[in-house]
């Protein structure tokens, strides 16, 4: 495609046509410039007012970017965006400028102004550390910020295009806003939403859905070639996302990701998962490939995680919360949608109680915000426990934390910046109307001992009833 990047510079091109066109036709040069500044001052701003549709504005701020066949390289061509920069140091080692780009510091500039910059990027180096080749050849996992340069001017109202071609009709997947979908081309929108924590990229064998869920986008993506296992893995990733709106009343951020990487030859059902921020909140999983709906819905780590997708990304003293919030939930959840008996939900939680107990114990009584892992997700967990009881117990217009955490979602959520926990608290404090949880907050942060939860008797089977 041609892109005219300069107005201005097209403007002179009919100019100078108009011009040649006077001299054809024998005008004197008195005439001559009559016609040719009436031309240029009342007709070329029509023509250009007629020729704006398909001309390209310079202001279009738009990368294409073109995947390998073999999955080892990237090549994006980038328009209107001015100087870019790098958010990883390691994106400099595998660099290549293609066309007009010229590295100065950590930037790429343009060495025409108007023109499209053109780089490619090796990625010999990202997934052999994450350990997938083996099971999955044609799949690469990146982190966007190993290959992708990004405008030095970039807000939440100044976002970018990002179209990626995937060969042989393949997937992909980033966690972006996804406008559509291949085959072997997606199309996104990017967000600074904590663009400097990274997030992770697909492409290659990979199936790629959208679900609207309770107003929201849920983007989801599983590699592998097996149909039936890929269908298992989706309609997990659904039944968890419908015990997740159910329990909060609303869904997650607005185009948040989930992606599943099924593996074989693991002891575990979902032996590892996590949630990264750069770019949007995402979910990956890596679960046994061969795993049955029902050992995977067995399994706590897809709801744990779940529960991430709901509130900002907090800062590192507020880990406790996150993560705590979470353990919570990851009970609450299952028997909520009767994967699990009640009473087993409720002895999970007293028994990570205990866990976090013991370990405080044997640490020396550390501040949460300095604890093991077991300190500080049970302590959290304990937080959530006797807040969810107390908003219960007082019968107000929000009936339970899972209403207010829901609440806070659909205020907040995509976040462009990082939260400090207590900000956080505060976000939910004001969706129930009243100040319960900056007190408990406060309290736990300060105790060094492990805090026994004052919980009010006659809530408890109502957090652990079975509603789905």
């Amino acid at each position: 495609m041609r892109y005219w990047s300069d107005k201005t510079e097209t403007a002179g091109m009919l100019s100078r046509l108009l011009q040649s066109l006077g001299r054809i036709a024998g005008l004197h040069n008195l005439m001559r410039k009559v016609v040719v500044k009436t031309l240029r001052f009342f007709v070329l701003p029509l023509l250009l007012l007629v020729l704006a549709p398909v001309m390209v504005d310079a202001t279009e701020r738009h990368m294409l970017v073109e995947v390998s066949r073999d999955l080892s390289s990237v090549e994006i061509t980038v328009h209107g965006m001015g100087a870019l920069r790098g958010l990883s140091n390691r994106i400099w080692e595998n660099l290549t400028i293609v066309s007009n780009g010229r590295i100065r510091g950590e930037e790429v500039r343009a060495i025409e102004a108007g023109k499209p910059i053109t780089y490619q990027v090796a990625l010999h180096h990202t997934t052999p550390e994450w350990g997938i080749a083996r099971w999955h050849r044609n799949l690469r996992l990146t982190d966007w910020n190993d290959w992708l340069l990004t405008p030095t001017a970039w807000g939440m109202d100044t976002p970018f295009s990002l179209e990626v071609h995937v060969p042989r009709e393949g997937g992909a997947m980033l966690p972006f806003q996804l406008l559509s979908i291949g085959p072997g081309v997606y199309q996104f929108k990017a967000y600074p939403i904590v663009p400097d924590h990274g997030g992770l990229a697909v492409f290659g064998n990979l199936e790629v859905r959208q679900a609207k869920v309770a107003g929201k986008t849920i983007n989801m993506a599983v590699a592998g070639h097996a149909a039936e296992e890929r269908e298992v893995h989706f309609e997990w990733i659904d039944r968890v996302t419908e015990v997740a709106v159910a329990v909060h009343g609303a869904a997650p951020g607005n185009d948040s990701h989930v992606v599943v990487i099924p593996v074989p030859f693991v002891s575990g059902i979902v032996p590892w998962a996590h949630v990264r921020r750069g770019g949007g909140s995402h979910i990956i999983a890596y679960a046994r490939s061969t795993a049955s709906l029902d050992e995977l819905l067995s399994d706590w780590t897809l709801f744990h995680e779940m529960t991430h997708l709901y509130h900002p990304y907090l800062r590192s003293g507020g880990r406790w919360v996150s993560e705590g919030f979470a353990s919570y939930y990851q009970n609450i959840y299952r028997a909520y949608g009767g994967v699990v008996a009640p009473d087993f939900a409720y002895s999970r939680l007293l028994a990570g109680l205990e866990r976090g107990r013991k370990e405080n114990s044997s640490d020396g009584y550390s501040r949460v915000t300095h604890g093991a892992r077991m300190r500080t997700y049970w302590t959290g967990a304990a937080l959530a426990f006797e807040a969810d009881s107390l908003i219960r117990a007082e019968g107000g217009e929000v009936k339970t934390l899972a209403q207010a955490i829901g609440i806070v979602a659909s205020r907040h959520l995509p976040s462009e910046h990082t939260w400090y926990p207590r900000d956080y608290i505060d976000a939910l404090d004001d969706a129930i109307g009243k100040p319960l949880l900056a007190p408990l907050y406060e309290s736990y942060l300060r105790d060094r001992y492990f805090p026994d939860p004052e919980v009010d008797e006659s809530t408890i089977e109502d957090i652990f009833k079975r509603s789905l």
